[in-house]
């Protein structure tokens, strides 16, 4: 490394560890509240919102320097990532069902109109943090692999600091690199919000987020191993798609 490329490395990573440090402050925060899921969602989205601007005020930045900005655009990329994120989720069963054996589905009918807000809101919490400001910032200052690396590990050691098991941090890494990708290649936040929260919401819609679903899916025998394997390797494909694909024009 050169002195100017150490110098600009460890500036870049400060700024934005600081920015994560905010990040779990505002979950934790709003997380002592006692609040509902869809509230502490929506509250830690506009936290997160109000401290990317202010990360973006203090180093003049503009909101469209990190995808923040809307255009014409954001709703068909909002609508085509929760298509992906969907057929995903579906694919998912699919090799399930081929390799593991027939899912059985019982209904059992949850708050689809809630469960639908709430991951929408969360997901945009979590696309701020970690899709907009931190990983433009690094993409810009240090490159596309580095950033997308830093940011898939950062995603996943977050969900460690939720309470949740290394095992299941392990699994959010790849998921981490297919929003990151999306965000990257769509310049902007719409698709990887819609693509995240359609995930979260076909998971939940047949009992996967340990809740009522409207289903609950009886699972073949050996399905953690298939699942487990599936869902890696999916991810790590669209990823590759997403990193194919030519980044869109900021001018279109």
């Amino acid at each position: 490394m050169t002195e100017n490329f150490r110098s600009r490395f460890h500036g870049t990573l400060l700024s934005v560890f600081i920015f994560w440090a905010g990040y779990l402050a505002v979950f934790y925060a709003f997380g002592t509240l006692g609040l509902g899921q869809l509230s502490w969602a929506t509250a830690c989205s506009v936290g997160m919102l109000l401290l990317t601007l202010l990360f973006l005020r203090l180093e003049r930045r503009r909101a469209g320097d990190i995808g923040l900005a809307l255009d014409r655009g954001s709703v068909p990329r909002f609508l085509v990532g929760g298509a992906i994120g969907l057929g995903m989720f579906a694919v998912q069963l699919g090799v399930v069902s081929i390799f593991a054996g027939r899912i059985g589905f019982e209904r059992t009918g949850g708050n689809a109109l809630l469960a639908i807000a709430t991951f929408l809101a969360l997901s945009c919490a979590e696309e701020l943090a970690f899709r907009g400001y931190a990983l433009r910032t690094l993409d810009a200052r240090l490159g596309r692999w580095p950033a997308q690396l830093i940011v898939a590990v950062a995603f996943a050691l977050a969900h460690v600091a939720y309470g949740f098991p290394v095992s299941y941090a392990a699994g959010v890494l790849p998921a981490g690199l297919v929003y990151g990708a999306a965000a990257v290649r769509s310049r902007g936040l719409a698709m990887p919000i819609a693509l995240h929260a359609a995930w979260n919401l076909a998971d939940w819609l047949v009992g996967g987020k340990g809740e009522p679903g409207l289903w609950r899916m009886a699972l073949p025998e050996g399905t953690p191993m298939v699942a487990g394997i599936s869902y890696v390797a999916l991810h790590l494909v669209v990823a590759a798609i997403f990193f194919a694909m030519p980044r869109r024009s900021p001018r279109s």
